[in-house]
């Protein structure tokens, strides 16, 4: 019983956080200092200075004294490494097995690749920062991260689930 009350207080966290993270996000869409050359926003494209800087610190500090979450640590930052350079292949293979087993590569690449167009050529990551990191054994940790998407410094909040597998993924 007293794990069923715990796995429902942890539901309920998640939800209320989701449902802030939309609130955020819908007023948070400030300029945020980015420069765009307006020349190549009219001709679809932006020529946005690259700020691409994250901060993982309250990552890298979690696994200050738990020597075994480091690949996770790894994870975490190569996935959105590739996120950010719009590598659809590379961040299918950060998800979850059950993902790619229910969902095949081509669909996934071929949907992440339509939706980025339906955003406009100038969709990407700009920036991410871990805020909170909450782990749970080895090789699982629930992630709360503000994200930084262009164009115009959208700003949204997510509440990420990571599980590193024994094979490596």
């Amino acid at each position: 019983m007293k794990n069923f009350k715990n796995f429902v207080i942890i539901i309920l966290s998640l939800l209320s956080f989701f449902l802030f993270s939309i609130v955020c996000s819908q007023y948070a869409n400030i300029f945020n200092g980015h420069k765009l050359d307006m020349k190549s926003l009219d001709a679809g494209q932006a020529n946005v200075t690259n700020t691409w800087n994250p901060n993982t610190e309250k990552l890298d500090l979690s696994s200050t004294m738990d020597n075994h979450s480091v690949g996770l640590n790894h994870d975490v930052k190569m996935f959105y490494e590739l996120l950010h350079k719009k590598d659809w292949k590379g961040t299918y293979e950060y998800r979850w097995k059950t993902f790619r087993r229910d969902i095949r590569e081509t669909d996934y690449v071929n949907a992440a690749r339509e939706e980025a167009r339906k955003q406009g050529a100038i969709w990407e990551l700009d920036n991410y920062e871990i805020l909170t990191v909450n782990r749970y054994g080895d090789n699982n940790a629930t992630l709360i991260c503000k994200f930084v998407e262009m164009p115009g410094s959208g700003i949204s909040y997510a509440a990420v689930d990571w599980h590193k597998e024994e094979d490596g993924v």
